[in-house]
């Protein structure tokens, strides 16, 4: 290995333990201090802070930049070059947007560490857990962490969920928890009276008490699919299993069979009702249902990231529109404002100029790659024209 290069001795005694490298927060105070004019702990402290926050006010802008002229005039005076010193400003800098001081880096390792061996030897306990405790916002992309371990993803069900996340023939069993509007009372009247074979027992053969699995509780169940496993030949489909068992809800098995043939030409909820149920009753995308496996091998080949990850010299992002609205203008031109998700589970609005309504399409819940969208810090991504030319749709 090439022994580190120091444009200073100083550097050298602040960064030579981690040779040469810029690793905590405290190196960059640790930097400034020593090489700066003048420049206190007190103040490293300050630009340690100044450095790592976005969007200053004037005020600290100022502060910043007199840290800045402080840092290169003791850089000057001590023998660097003003060049030297500028290209160590812009290091610092750019560490700062990713790293950690030295007290929270090092239990933060010491937990990697653990759930890294965690994870060799335990993995089914340690994927478990891991679900169990990421927050919603975060929760699809958690799962989308333990597919690439080689989990599939079961669908919630009545008989089958538990109350935390469990894995089963290396399959992930969601948990009844993940279901809005249904509350702890019901979960425990479910759990403690299934199996149930059949939606009469669920109804009325089980002794289930009825003010615990409420019609609320009945709805947001069915529409997040976890009585798929109760629905038989007598149903033709999800909306009309919906329809008969939960939202004209019989008392008795005779007002069930009336259901059954008074809304047998319901049929199934489209994909588009079931990924807007799944979204609502779980918190969750189901980006699942839109991109496929192959999919994520077409855009791992072609080096396209998600557009959260955008690769502004590839020129091309991925993303799935959820919601298409038509908007004007001032001045009264039509455009579209799109809102967009990816496998980072966060959304993003994209502002569509200068389209036609009735020739311009984009279709909520499909897989589109977009190519060279403007961007805007402030506004984020934008497009202009014919969407033909930067969106393009997949399948």
């Amino acid at each position: 290995m090439e022994a580190p290069e120091y444009a200073h001795p100083l550097i050298e005694q602040v960064l030579g333990k981690t040779f040469g490298l810029i690793v905590f927060q405290e190196d960059i105070m640790n930097l400034v201090n020593v090489l700066g004019d003048k420049i206190t702990m007190t103040d490293a402290n300050v630009l340690r802070k100044l450095l790592t926050k976005k969007g200053l006010s004037e005020t600290k802008m100022r502060k910043k930049k007199d840290l800045y002229d402080r840092f290169v005039k003791g850089c000057e005076k001590k023998g660097m070059s003003f060049t030297q010193a500028k290209s160590l400003w812009e290091k610092m800098e750019y560490f700062s947007g990713y790293g950690f001081s030295k007290n929270h880096a090092i239990p933060y390792s010491i937990i990697s560490y653990q759930c890294a061996w965690l994870q060799t030897y335990y993995q089914d306990q340690w994927v478990s857990s891991f679900l169990d405790h990421e927050p919603e916002k975060r929760k699809e992309a958690a799962i989308n962490i333990a597919r690439s371990f080689g989990y599939k993803v079961k669908g919630l069900d009545i008989n089958t969920s538990e109350k935390r996340w469990q894995v089963v023939d290396n399959k992930l069993v969601p948990p009844l928890t993940t279901i809005k509007g249904l509350g702890d009372a019901a979960i425990d009247e479910i759990i403690h009276k299934r199996p149930f074979s059949s939606v009469e027992d669920l109804l009325f053969d089980k002794g289930v008490v009825a003010r615990k699995v409420n019609k609320k509780s009945l709805d947001a169940m069915c529409r997040a699919g976890a009585m798929q496993s109760l629905m038989d030949e007598r149903f033709f489909g999800s909306k009309h299993f919906w329809s008969a068992v939960v939202v004209d809800k019989p008392k008795n098995k005779k007002k069930l069979g009336e259901n059954i043939l008074k809304y047998k030409d319901e049929g199934n909820f489209s994909k588009g009702e079931q990924i807007n149920h799944l979204q609502a009753l779980t918190g969750i995308y189901p980006i699942n249902m839109v991109v496929p496996v192959k999919a994520y091998d077409f855009f791992e080949m072609q080096g396209i990231m998600p557009l959260s990850e955008y690769d502004k010299e590839l020129g091309k992002g991925w993303c799935i529109p959820t919601e298409v609205n038509l908007k004007k203008t001032k001045t009264g031109k039509p455009y579209y404002q799109v809102t967009v998700i990816d496998s980072s589970m966060e959304t993003q609005r994209i502002n569509c100029w200068g389209v036609d309504p009735k020739r311009d399409f984009i279709y909520p819940h499909k897989l589109y790659v977009l190519e060279w969208p403007q961007f805007n810090a402030t506004w984020g991504f934008s497009t202009r024209g014919g969407l033909s030319r930067n969106w393009k749709l997949l399948g």
